[in-house]
């Protein structure tokens, strides 16, 4: 981008509030707009990841930022009257750029130098969330226009994945099984080949089959609403690290936290522990205990739901071959 002379104007729009900075360097503009990256809910949310983008060539605290809080329907005078100019607008999701501000992709790459002696002082990666309009070398009249499209945001229901949804199915399923000639072949063959085939049928009815509590939509619609996002964002992390800057780990105190859209990491441990689950069932049921529950009938799926929520919060919190634990991924 060629704009470095340039004096930018950015403007955030926040529900019923609103912020603006003007005269702003190009290296602050562009790393402002990286933190729409992790797709924060509001204003604060994107100041609160301001070290996991910034770098020398930008102030080191939010609190050096220029800002200034003005009511919304003052935004528009403001940028008519700025030659380039960004608006991130995060009641609508939309980052809007006019004037002389130079357009950019919604994945970009930035190699930032200091203005002054061109020396190099680090990499910035842009990765806008799939349900953020883009709209470059816009008009100020347009600011306040609804979006093109409804806020497309894929939800995770983690508390159906990991929880006792999944643990009463798998429940289910390995007390139906226990009562089949599946088990008795199973039991009797004692193969690892016969295991493994209850195994991947369980799973692959538990990822396939529409649910009442997802709104007749399926476990494994879950996994894959925006992965290709969410790894460019870890891979755009991975890249800052592996070029001198620091790891710092994504807040877990957002609003939108613990339904945010899953990366391939998660997708990957999520596999797992399905799969560490299901096989846990199998081992319950040939268990003394288990074989006494399973033909009494009436409290089984409680008592091997109990067993399994023990596996669970053991597997979750265990480190993973000697690195962090998947709780933490």
């Amino acid at each position: 981008m060629d704009q470095e002379n340039q004096d930018i104007t950015l403007a955030v729009l926040d529900s019923a509030n609103a912020w603006i900075a003007e005269s702003l360097d190009e290296n602050t503009v562009l790393t402002i707009i990286a933190l729409i990256s992790e797709d924060p809910t509001n204003w604060q949310e994107a100041l609160s990841v301001w070290p996991r983008y910034r770098s020398s060539a930008v102030c080191e605290s939010t609190s050096e930022l220029p800002f200034e809080e003005i009511e919304p329907e003052a935004v528009r005078e403001s940028i008519e009257a700025a030659a380039g100019w960004v608006v991130i607008d995060f009641t609508r999701k939309r980052l809007s750029t006019g004037g002389d501000f130079e357009a950019i992709d919604r994945d970009a790459a930035f190699r930032l130098e200091q203005a002054d002696d061109s020396d190099f002082t680090g990499h910035l990666s842009i990765h806008l969330p799939p349900w953020w309009e883009l709209v470059s070398d816009t008009a100020p009249a347009n600011l306040f226009q609804a979006r093109h499209s409804p806020i497309p945001r894929p939800i995770v229901d983690r508390e159906i994945l990991y929880g006792d949804a999944f643990l009463t199915f798998v429940a289910k399923r390995a007390l139906e099984v226990f009562h089949s000639d599946d088990w008795t072949k199973c039991v009797q063959g004692n193969t690892q080949r016969d295991r493994y085939a209850l195994t991947v049928a369980a799973h692959k009815d538990w990822l396939m089959t529409p649910r009442e509590d997802l709104g007749g939509r399926i476990p494994r619609q879950m996994l894959h609403g925006a992965i290709d996002w969410a790894n460019k964002v870890t891979e755009g992390q991975q890249s800052r690290y592996e070029n001198g800057g620091p790891m710092i780990a994504a807040p877990d105190d957002w609003q939108g936290y613990s339904t945010a859209p899953m990366g391939s990491q998660e997708m990957c441990i999520y596999f797992d522990f399905c799969r560490e689950i299901l096989g846990a069932g199998w081992e319950w049921l040939e268990t003394e205990q288990g074989k006494q529950a399973a033909n009494r009938g009436e409290s089984a799926v409680t008592d091997l739901v109990a067993f399994l929520g023990e596996i669970k919060e053991n597997w979750l919190t265990s480190p993973l071959e000697g690195g962090p634990s998947p709780n933490f991924v």
